[in-house]
C-alpha cells in the first residue's frame, strides 16, 4: 500500500491467517489453488497528477467528503512529514504531525451524530497505532479520545486494519505485530465523542502480512507473505480460524491489496504485484475469478507510471471524472508523484459489468450525496465504445 515483506506490513494495514487451534501454537494456512492468470495486461490512463512528495510514502487512502464529493481527499502516510490530506485540486489541506512509516487505513463508524471517519496509522514517534478522525470547517485530522484496553495498539505493532459490517454499529480494529501476533478488538463510539475498546483477542499468527475488507459484511481479505489471499468473517465467533482460500497470486512481491465496492453486492479485489515492474491484478470479490490486469499509462501530458510505492482504490463518488470511483497511486523510487485514474477506465478497458456506485461512508444508509451540479463533460480517454 517496491517494498520488502517487512514493508508490506506497513502499507497494507492489515492482518490475520490460519491460526492455531490453541493459543500457544502457530500454524500456516493451506495454500489455495492458483487462480488463472489474465491473458493480457491492459493499460489504464493516469488522468491527474496531484503533485509530488519530497520523501517516501508508505501508504495512502481515499477519504470521502460527507457532503461534497469533489472536496474529497487522498490521505498519505508521509513519514516524518506526517499524515497529509491532499484534495483533488492539488492542495495539501491538512497535516497531522507524527512519523507515519507504516501506511494508513480508514473506514467510517456509526455515532450518535451519524457516520464519522476512523483512521488507523502507526506513529513511530509515539510507538503506537493512532486512531484518528476528521473535522470539517476547517478540515482537520485529530485523535479520537479512546478508553478501554489500548495495549493492542501499542505492542510493537507494525500494521493495522479496520473491518466493518453494515449490520453492526461497531468496527473491528486489527493489529499485527512485528513478532507475528494478531490482535483484534471491538471499537464503538460511546455517544459522547469517544471510542470504547472491548473484547480484545490476541492470537499467534504465521506469515500473514496484510488485509483489506468488505465494509458491507465484515469480510477481511488476508494476504500471506507468499502471495496467498484468504477470506475471514471477522464478525463471527471463529473469525480467525475459519479461513477460506481464495487466490494464489502470480510470483513477485505483493505490494498492496485494495477492495473496490459497488452496488448490489458487486465489487473487485485488486492486488499489486511487483517483479521488477508492477502489475495490478483484478479479481471478482464474490467468486475470486480473474477479471484481468493493468498498468497505468500516459495521458494528456501525464507520464506513465513505472513503479508504485503506494496504491489504493475506492468505488465511492468523488465527483466529476471520479464519480464512479478512483484509483490513487504514489510512484516509487525518486519521483513520489501522486496520480489518479478513474474506475470507469478499468470498467471499460477490462470490459467489466456496469454496477451502481456505492459510497463507503454511506453503506447501510438511504440518503447519500448525488451528482447534482457535479456532472461534467468527461475527456476522451481513448477507450472507444467499449
Amino acid at each position: 500500500m517496491t517494498h520488502s515483506s517487512a514493508r508490506i506490513l506497513s502499507i497494507l494495514l492489515l492482518t490475520t491467517g490460519m491460526l492455531a487451534a490453541c493459543a500457544d501454537t502457530t500454524t500456516e494456512p493451506a495454500a489455495p489453488e492458483l487462480a488463472p492468470l489474465p491473458v493480457k495486461i491492459e493499460t489504464i490512463p493516469a488522468t491527474d497528477e496531484l503533485g509530488s512528495f519530497q520523501t517516501p510514502v508508505s501508504g495512502i487512502s481515499l477519504w470521502n467528503h460527507p457532503a461534497v464529493p469533489f472536496e474529497s481527499t487522498v490521505i498519505a502516510a508521509n513519514g516524518e512529514a506526517g499524515l497529509i490530506m491532499i484534495n483533488f485540486e492539488r492542495e495539501a489541506v491538512a497535516t497531522l504531525q507524527g512519523s507515519f512509516n507504516y501506511g494508513v487505513t480508514l473506514s467510517y463508524i456509526s455515532t450518535a451524530d451519524g457516520k464519522k471517519t476512523i483512521i488507523a496509522a502507526r506513529d513511530d514517534a509515539e510507538d503506537r497505532i493512532r486512531l484518528i478522525t476528521t473535522t470539517l470547517a476547517p478540515l482537520e485530522m485529530t485523535d479520537w479520545w479512546v478508553s478501554g484496553d489500548t495495549s493492542f495498539l501499542e505492542r510493537n505493532t507494525a500494521a493495522a486494519c479496520i473491518v466493518k459490517s453494515e449490520s453492526e454499529q461497531h468496527v473491528i480494529v486489527m493489529t499485527l505485530t512485528k513478532t507475528n501476533q494478531l490482535s483484534h478488538a471491538s471499537v464503538s463510539e460511546n455517544g459522547t465523542g469517544a471510542l470504547v475498546i472491548s473484547d480484545v483477542e490476541n492470537t499467534p499468527i504465521a506469515d500473514i502480512v496484510g488485509c483489506v475488507s468488505d465494509d458491507r459484511d465484515g469480510t477481511a481479505f488476508l494476504l500471506s507473505e507468499d502471495g496467498q489471499i484468504f477470506a475471514a468473517d471477522m464478525f463471527s465467533e471463529q473469525a480467525t480460524t475459519n479461513l477460506k482460500p481464495l487466490v494464489k497470486l502470480p510470483a513477485g512481491d505483493v505490494v498492496e491489496l485494495a477492495v473496490n465496492l459497488q452496488g448490489d453486492g458487486n465489487g473487485q479485489l485488486l492486488a499489486m504485484v511487483s517483479s521488477g515492474s508492477y502489475v495490478i491484478y483484478v479479481y471478482d470479490l464474490k467468486t475470486a475469478e480473474s477479471l484481468g490486469a493493468f498498468t497505468l499509462g500516459e495521458f494528456s501530458g501525464i507520464n506513465s507510471v513505472d513503479t508504485i510505492s503506494a496504491f489504493t482504490v475506492d468505488g465511492s463518488n468523488f465527483g466529476g471524472l471520479y464519480r464512479d470511483g478512483a484509483i490513487a497511486i504514489v510512484e516509487g523510487e525518486e519521483s513520489y508523484a501522486l496520480k489518479l485514474a478513474p474506475w470507469t477506465a478499468v470498467t471499460n478497458i477490462l470490459e467489466l459489468p456496469e454496477a451502481e456506485t456505492l459510497d463507503r461512508r454511506f453503506i447501510g444508509e438511504i440518503e447519500r450525496p448525488d451528482n447534482e451540479g457535479l456532472i461534467i463533460d468527461l475527456p476522451d480517454l481513448g477507450l472507444g465504445d467499449q
